[in-house]
């Protein structure tokens, strides 16, 4: 009981910091405004990229592009422990104004997923898997992935460094002029565990196995997240302290493993919308790639004890169990659905669009939507739980990715017809560089072409769709 108590205080601690962090210069946030150039009114879609070039913002708004984003990255701005890189901030801020003043909205991305290297040398800092294997590095840069799910002291840290990066937009930039954030919910950004290979050949990891996973104290392990119900239980084991082990016992375990990831997006949500914290009150970006594990995946992984067997493209292990998920969201509102997978080839037939109706499936027990595309599957949810859409094709450097586009004009065209008929805000090209570095076969120009041909026609009917916006 004690150490609950401790360990509610050390959360009281942190809640009461980043309130003394965050106090913001109200003038900045009310009266701060940027002249933009190339606005023609409202438009149908909201088209951008990632990584945006802020010295091509102009030619871009011209072009019809209105969205740009930049990135925070943890490990340049916080290079050892409350030490923050000014500079790096104000070169990023520099960037912003640019995109500003040239006409773009800005979406800011916090890389919690590119950790300094003293977070990792934290107690808990790593996850570990069923094998004691530590999480891979990713892809993405090669960066180690933070155990944000099990460890308090973790989360804390990511909460100071996002509390600092908000406080100085809000001073310098202005908080309504950030149009969306991109907060960071686990693997490479996404809504996900680590990947299911580690670095020694296992293919089915289950990232729960840190001394704060397993532990029946509390210790460490945020406050949100109960004990694990069968501590050294293993993933495809049939007995437990030499006992039969049952399905139901599986399901109740993993049904603890997926929680734990949902209470973290939940906790970060309240982190950014918290009144007396960093109070952002803009859109907040929940990235989901592919259309996760489907409800015969999930049933039939648990009958196999997640051996394994049933959990083809790892999405069981990852928990990305995206219809368990959304109605497990504590907030919705202005969290929008967010689609990292489009046009990936997803579905039967491949790229399939959304045609109306989606939202009123019963997602456990209708099979259609089996054969849907990652687009129309998270369409669907996002509809049933009145949330927004948006998304991006899957980056040129994304291993995961599905190699039949090619990530080219092909790609694009598939990704704004998903686009438009799941009614999405938009969408964004991933990423900015490539359309000039001719690596995927697009240009600006393809870009705008497609851009036009979807803002041709604008309707009341659509704005309420795409933005919310009433008439």
């Amino acid at each position: 009981m004690m150490k609950k108590v401790k360990s509610l205080r050390n959360v009281a601690k942190v809640l009461l910091l980043l309130t003394v962090i965050i106090a913001i210069p109200t003038c900045f946030v009310l009266t701060r405004s940027y002249v933009a150039p190339c606005s023609q009114g409202p438009v149908r879609y909201l088209f951008g990229t990632l990584e945006t070039d802020p010295a091509r913002a102009a030619q871009e708004c011209v072009a019809g592009v209105r969205v740009a984003t930049q990135t925070v990255g943890w490990q340049n701005y916080e290079r050892s422990a409350g030490v923050f890189n000014e500079a790096y901030m104000d070169d990023v801020m520099g960037r912003m104004k640019k995109d500003l003043a040239a006409g773009m909205k800005i979406v800011l991305s916090p890389a919690l997923h590119y950790p300094p290297a003293w977070v990792m040398n934290l107690p808990g800092a790593r996850y570990i898997n069923q094998y004691g294997v530590a999480a891979p590095i990713t892809w993405a840069r090669g960066y180690e992935e933070p155990n944000f799910i099990f460890s308090q002291t973790i989360r804390n840290q990511a909460a100071l460094f996002e509390a600092h990066v908000m406080q100085r937009l809000a001073a310098v930039i202005g908080l309504k002029n950030i149009w969306a954030v991109r907060y960071v919910n686990g693997s490479i950004g996404e809504t996900i565990y680590p990947p299911a290979a580690d670095q020694h050949g296992h293919t089915n990891s289950y990232w729960a196995y840190d001394v704060n996973a397993q532990g029946r104290d509390a210790g460490d392990r945020p406050a949100g997240i109960p004990a694990n119900p069968f501590p050294g239980w293993q993933p495809g084991e049939a007995t437990y302290q030499d006992q039969p082990f049952s399905t139901l016992q599986v399901e109740q375990w993993y049904t603890w493993y997926l929680n734990a990831h949902i209470e973290f997006v939940n906790w970060h949500t309240n982190l950014y919308r918290d009144p007396h914290g960093i109070n952002y009150q803009g859109y907040l970006i929940l990235l989901t790639p592919g259309f996760g594990a489907r409800a015969f995946e999930y049933t039939a992984s648990i009958a196999h004890y997640l051996d394994g067997s049933q959990d083809v493209n790892a999405t069981v292990a990852r928990a990305a169990v995206w219809y368990k998920l959304f109605p497990a969201l504590s907030a919705r509102t202005k969290v929008i659905a967010y689609v990292s997978s489009l046009a990936d080839s997803s579905g039967s037939p491949a790229d399939n669009l959304c045609r109306g109706g989606e939202a009123q499936v019963d997602y456990t027990t209708d099979p259609q939507v089996n054969n849907w595309s990652a687009a129309r599957y998270i369409t669907g949810l996002a509809d049933k739980y009145g949330m927004l859409k948006n998304g991006e094709n899957p980056g040129s450097g994304d291993p995961n990715r599905r190699p039949t586009n090619q990530n080219g004009l092909q790609t694009m065209q598939i990704a704004a017809a998903q686009m438009q008929s799941c009614h999405f805000q938009g969408m964004f090209w991933a990423h900015d560089i490539n359309l000039y570095d001719d690596s995927v076969g697009v240009t600006l120009q393809n870009y705008a072409h497609i851009i036009a041909q979807y803002n041709a026609t604008a309707s009341a009917y659509n704005l309420s769709r795409t933005f919310g916006v009433r008439r």
